[in-house]
This record gives C-alpha cells, sequence and structure tokens, in this order.
C-alpha cells in the first residue's frame, strides 16, 4: 500500500487485475494481503552478475525462478536465502552466489546504470523486453502471448 500509494483495497483490486492477466497467458499469479513488495535491487544485481557469469542462459533462468518465486508463491524478492537459492538452481555455485547476494558492492554500479537506462525508456513494471532489430526496436510491457513477440520480432528483422 505504502509502494503504491493506495488503500488496502485498491492494491487488491489491482492485484485481481494482474492476476487476469496471468492467467490471460496461461501464467501462475498469487498475491494476498500477507504478499510482500520490496526493493529489488540486489534481485537486479544478481541478475546483472549472473549473466557475466553464465550468459543469457543463466540469467534468462535465474529470471524466470525470481518470477515463480515473486508472482506464484509470494517470496520476498529482497530476501538474501530467497535469492541465493534462485541463482544456484540458475547453475550459480552457492559459495559464489551467496557473496555475490552478501556483498552489496558486486555489480552495483553497473545495475545502477541499467536502472538508470530502464528509467529513461519510462519502464514502469517487469517483465520489459526491447526487441531491437535492422528496422527499429519495439518495447513490450508485461506478460504477454507469444504472437506478440514473434510479431514484434518480424517488425524488427
Amino acid at each position: 500500500m505504502q509502494k503504491f500509494g493506495r488503500s488496502k483495497q485498491q492494491v487488491m483490486a489491482m492485484a485481481e487485475h494482474m492476476g487476469q492477466n496471468f492467467a490471460s497467458v496461461g501464467l501462475p499469479y498469487k498475491f494476498t494481503d500477507q504478499s510482500l513488495v520490496g526493493n529489488t535491487f540486489n534481485a537486479h544485481r544478481v541478475t546483472s552478475y549472473a549473466y557475466t557469469k553464465g550468459g543469457a542462459t543463466m540469467q534468462d533462468t535465474l529470471v524466470e525462478e525470481l518470477f515463480q518465486n515473486y508472482f506464484a508463491e509470494e517470496k520476498f524478492m529482497n530476501d538474501p536465502a530467497v535469492l541465493v537459492a534462485a541463482a544456484v538452481k540458475a547453475g550459480m555455485p552457492e559459495n559464489e552466489a551467496k557473496q555475490v547476494v552478501a556483498d552489496a558492492k558486486v555489480f552495483a554500479v553497473e545495475t545502477r546504470a541499467e536502472l538508470q537506462h530502464a528509467r529513461d525508456l519510462n519502464v514502469r513494471g517487469v517483465p520489459y523486453f526491447v526487441i531491437t532489430g535492422k528496422n527499429g526496436s519495439k518495447a513490450i510491457s508485461g506478460a504477454q502471448d507469444p504472437s506478440v513477440f514473434i510479431t514484434a520480432i518480424q517488425r524488427v528483422s
């Protein structure tokens, strides 16, 4: 309620709308008055770091796990245990994952730059995709049907 500046009833209505959006594309979604919404900077840091260690595959796997944890299981995105477990599931060695999560300086500068770029693009939520090709770029926000991505790729290719 504090994050969105809305009443409990308004936030729960937002959650209901989000649940409908998720259901329309076959994704699980759970949001109750027990859900915790908080700063995602550390999740962004770990995600950026994962890319340097395992490329797009590790990063994608990590993001999928974090989304599952947050959107379907109501796990707190800034919980160090959640971040470590997701990184390990994505293929990062546990001791390395623990170090990255515990050290707030790891990838902090890079992550701040990435988040500033997102603000420059007027990103307001996740997931958010920018597909770039020789004919320009296309931004896609939120959970979407695969056909939306196919059309976007075709338009910018």
